[in-house]
């Protein structure tokens, strides 16, 4: 296939046949027509306004580029391009860009259509007002990526892009937050399935836009451009997701748990089990907040292993720790039940019956109740018959 821009249009007019196309492009997908062959769409979005608000202003080192003072949500532009070509050459192109932004409250994405190449300076002249208006940009890889070959199209009209702004990367922010080897690799995808908890639904593969570009150019084939345009439209808002995230990491590490606790419950929750123990098995807590949810998580996520002799060693640290009469019991079941450690399961009904005594538990669980444990403790014997000598 020839990606030339000569061979993809033999002049700078479109024929009636793309003009025909263009208006049931624009019906369909709902757009606003600047010009024929370059259209407009904008999309609000609702957005945790107490979140951004408790983030907000951001100071402190995002990446290793810099150390930002005072940032406002209002003064990041988030950015992600489609283009004909899945590499960077000089004969690529972008024919949509999402740009959003945060404002009043909300999210706003705006997109830009470029079907006919002759109104690419016209183009470039919407994004750049978007791009000197902003302090900040946010990308996906786009330091790879989207920034060079924008820069490629200016120069390629003899003008120029200036980079009067500070690039966040959020595809390296997030590789540097994370783990090596992070389960699933960091693709935008998977870190909005493991961080945003969000799957999409009937996305396209963005390797696949090229070719849904080019059967719109070579055969007319239309059908499919409504999934390129909401695949970019995923693509900003949970960039912008996920920038909010990494400054939520980054900020409340300083003053509640480390990242890794974070990260930690991150993992457990998508059942990333092996993730979870590599994490925080010698991670040293720094107060004892930490150290209750280390020893919550891997409790949880070594039962979950059924590696229960482990499960049962970070059970016992945090009951020393927090000496939660709820969890002493399930220590007694986990030794009842998954060890069946009979003696030792006996030991600690006595620890929680004299815990009961010494501080009454204002509960209705009826198997927190002093009488309930005593029975449970004679069946307990009647089970357990030491072997003579023992």
């Amino acid at each position: 296939m020839d990606l030339s821009l000569l061979s993809l249009y033999e002049n700078n007019h479109p024929t009636q046949e793309n003009l025909n196309i263009y208006q049931q492009i624009e019906k369909e997908l709902n757009l606003t027509k600047i010009q024929e062959g370059f259209f407009f769409r904008r999309k609000t979005f609702k957005v945790d306004k107490e979140k951004i608000d408790n983030l907000f202003p951001f100071s402190g080192i995002l990446d290793i580029l810099g150390k930002l003072i005072e940032m406002e949500p209002e003064e990041v532009l988030f950015i992600d391009i489609e283009a004909i070509g899945l590499t960077f050459n000089t004969s690529n192109f972008p024919f949509l860009v999402g740009l959003g932004y945060y404002s009043e409250e909300n999210f706003i994405l705006d997109q830009y259509l470029l079907l006919d190449i002759s109104l690419e300076p016209l183009h470039l002249e919407y994004l750049e007002k978007y791009i000197n208006k902003y302090k900040y940009i946010a990308s996906f890889n786009g330091k790879k990526f989207d920034i060079p070959l924008l820069k490629s199209r200016f120069y390629f009209y003899g003008k120029k892009l200036e980079e009067n702004f500070h690039h966040f990367d959020i595809y390296v922010i997030w590789k540097r937050l994370l783990p090596n080897k992070f389960s699933g690799g960091y693709s935008q995808k998977n870190l909005e399935n493991k961080i945003l908890n969000f799957f999409r639904e009937d996305d396209i593969d963005g390797s696949r836009v090229p070719e849904i570009f080019f059967d719109w150019q070579k055969y007319q084939k239309y059908d499919e451009f409504s999934k390129i345009i909401h695949h970019n439209e995923w693509d900003v808002f949970n960039l912008f997701l996920l920038f909010v995230e990494a400054l939520d990491f980054i900020k409340n590490k300083k003053d509640t748990l480390n990242t890794k606790i974070q990260i930690g419950k991150i993992f457990y929750k998508n059942n990333y089990y092996k993730e979870t123990i590599k994490l925080l098995e010698n991670y040293l807590p720094q107060n004892l907040e930490e150290m209750i949810q280390k020893y919550t998580l891997l409790y949880k996520t070594y039962y979950k292993m059924q590696d229960y002799p482990k499960a049962v060693s970070s059970l016992k640290k945090l009951i020393e720790i927090k000496k939660d009469p709820k969890e002493i019991l399930l220590l007694i079941r986990i030794l009842q039940n998954k060890l069946k450690n009979i003696q030792e399961a006996i030991q600690y009904i006595d620890i929680l019956i004299d815990y009961i005594k010494n501080f009454p538990v204002d509960t209705k669980n009826p198997y927190l109740q002093v009488a309930s444990l005593k029975k449970r403790k004679e069946k307990l014997f009647a089970l357990y018959e030491p072997k003579p000598g023992h």
